[in-house]
């Protein structure tokens, strides 16, 4: 069973709305993907089999980037913050602001 994360940055003075996906294998590989929301080819990256603690290290250098968890769910994953109860406008016009 792989670990799997969805973070995603957006700053809209500069129009940049891209994500980070991770995903870390039972062997210890750590595979990346990442791009512009919407973008058709994403770019990925093999890191190898380099462990947990390379892919916890990978999460929270996205996080001190400004990254955040996304709030969806992606298939597979056990790494994923809780999703807020609110409708979907509410919790659109809080991301806006």
């Amino acid at each position: 069973m792989s670990e799997k994360v969805r973070l995603v940055f957006s700053d809209l003075g500069k129009n940049s709305y891209k994500y980070w996906d991770g995903e870390l294998f039972d062997d210890g590989t750590v595979i990346s993907k990442f791009g512009v929301v919407g973008a058709a080819n994403p770019q990925s990256k093999d890191f190898g089999k380099v462990g947990k603690s390379f892919f916890e290290k990978k999460i929270k250098e996205k996080l001190r980037k400004g990254y955040e968890h996304a709030k969806v769910i992606i298939e597979g994953a056990t790494t994923h913050k809780s999703i807020d109860t609110r409708s979907l406008a509410d919790i659109a016009v809080k991301q806006i602001k």
